[in-house]
């Protein structure tokens, strides 16, 4: 079982990102442990499967706030240049991303 998260820094401090930015990502880490609390309550079960189908497609409060997470989790980030990437609108996303 995991005790933690480790986030690298040298990562973020390349994409000039300052203390205060990482404090930013810490509240997003955050979020997400509060959301999928709601999400676990939502689903009614302790079933992966059924934390799957509300955090993935289900109508409650928690995936509400999750694909406001990833909205403003991707204004963030976006807002910080890839280092030897001048355009980042060349990268495509994921199929199935928000």
């Amino acid at each position: 079982v995991p005790g933690g998260i480790r986030i690298d820094t040298n990562a973020l401090t390349s994409r000039s990102m300052t203390e205060k930015d990482m404090e930013t990502i810490g509240e997003f880490l955050h979020h997400v442990v509060e959301i999928a609390q709601t999400l676990q309550k939502e689903a009614g079960s302790k079933l992966l499967k059924d934390f799957i189908a509300k955090a993935s497609s289900g109508e409650g409060e928690g995936r509400k706030q999750l694909l406001k997470l990833a909205d403003d989790v991707k204004a963030f980030a976006t807002s910080f240049p890839l280092p030897g990437v001048p355009d980042t609108s060349v990268i495509k996303q994921p199929a199935g991303a928000h």
